[in-house]
């Protein structure tokens, strides 16, 4: 079975209209983690964020204690969800729900902005551009005209030891 068809699965499953970049960037491959995709530099890797494969969001026990009602679709080393909302919005359920951004493309800014600051993987920070280019398509133009300068910057290897396209002021600055 397609990606594209577990998709469809997972929306008629959970009643949901899945953002048309995820499907997107699903069905290309780059939301995969681990073995030769992200060896190859094909999976849009973001900080400390481990995708779900799409078998596992359409198993998804959305009442779960761990998804809060969201249907999951990443989670951060500590275990802790991304997933959508019923509206839309991109939410991020520890303890509770605190809702990280209103649709997808922005939060995939938001992450971008953070990779782009916080890294400390030097394998990571040699494919800022391949990963800023994974996205680009699914940012909006404002979005785009942040991150495809930045994404030109050579990294730097700060005193914190990250290697990063930006201090913490200027990520700041962005919002």
């Amino acid at each position: 079975m397609s990606d594209s068809d577990v998709l469809d699965q997972i929306e008629a499953r959970h009643g949901l209209k899945l953002p048309a970049a995820y499907r997107a960037l699903v069905t290309a491959g780059h939301l995969r983690d681990g073995g030769a995709a992200r060896a190859e530099g094909r999976v849009l890797v973001l900080q400390d964020l481990e995708w779900f494969p799409v078998a596992d969001v359409l198993a998804a026990d959305r009442g779960s204690d761990v998804n809060h009602g969201l249907l999951p679709f990443a989670q951060d080393g500590a275990g802790c969800v991304y997933g959508f909302d019923d509206q839309g919005q991109v939410c991020y359920a520890e303890y509770a729900v605190e809702v990280k951004a209103p649709d997808f493309g922005t939060w995939l800014y938001q992450e971008l902005i953070r990779l782009f600051t916080w890294n400390a993987d030097a394998g990571v920070a040699a494919r800022f551009g391949a990963i800023a280019a994974m996205a680009r398509p699914h940012l909006s133009p404002a979005h785009q005209a942040v991150i495809d300068p930045l994404a030109a910057r050579t990294p730097e290897k700060r005193k914190s030891g990250e290697i990063s396209l930006l201090t913490p002021a200027e990520a700041q600055k962005l919002g």
